[in-house]
């Protein structure tokens, strides 16, 4: 908006300008610029506040997808652990290890468990389920492609069974002895808690989806 102005003496009988007789005369720029000027001014504040609200949405979805990227680079350790190495040592001698799933109590049989077998030292697993309707299982030391300690027989075994949302296991060191076995019973008296890709995936995809409503909903009002 521009202005400008122009002064009109008044002159006094000597000639000289008067100051009481000054008149100033102010020309205003145009009545639709003006309002152009004043509305941009009245803007200003919700474009602000949608910019803040767009950079928090973004960095809510930013801290989602790094969520997403832990989760993946840990599940795919977890894989490359439990992956059997082509240049591994040979499988050590027949050594069956077998036993019975419990409940909380001890006594009562807990059927149909999902077993989970993994030499502590190697880090190799090998899983399966047991039978239907049966709460025993039965496993050979030579199945681990890794290997097992033969020798000295050092070597601790973990064994893990769920049930659902139970959850139970038993760590064992593989012994040498006349029956050339070991028992390894395990009694579900935990909570089985669910892997943090179950849980961080959903819970990132409806963080993201009500940021996505929220800002379109936001839009909308302004």
């Amino acid at each position: 908006m521009a202005f400008s102005g122009k002064f009109e003496y008044g002159m006094d009988a000597s000639g000289a300008p008067n100051s009481k007789k000054l008149k100033t005369t102010r020309l205003v720029g145009s009545i639709e610029s003006d309002k152009h000027f004043n509305s941009r001014l009245k803007g200003l504040g919700p474009v602000r506040g949608r910019r803040r609200y767009v950079k928090t949405v973004s960095m809510l979805i930013v801290m989602c997808a790094a969520a997403i990227v832990v989760v993946s680079g840990l599940a795919l350790t977890d894989a490359s652990q439990a992956t059997v190495s082509a240049s591994a040592r040979a499988p050590g001698p027949p050594h069956p290890v077998y036993g019975w799933t419990f409940d909380a109590d001890g006594v009562t049989p807990m059927t149909d468990c999902e077993m989970t077998f993994r030499v502590v030292r190697t880090g190799e697993i090998i899983t399966y389920t047991e039978e239907l309707g049966a709460n025993a299982y039965v496993i050979d030391m030579s199945m681990f492609q890794e290997g097992y300690d033969a020798v000295t027989w050092l070597d601790i075994l973990n064994v893990t069974a769920v049930k659902g949302s139970q959850i139970g296991w038993n760590e064992t060191a593989i012994t040498d002895n006349p029956d050339g076995n070991n028992q390894m019973n395990v009694t579900l008296n935990g909570t089985a808690i669910p892997e943090f890709s179950t849980v961080i995936l959903p819970v990132g995809g409806l963080i993201a989806l009500f940021a996505v409503v929220s800002l379109r909903r936001k839009g909308k009002e302004q």
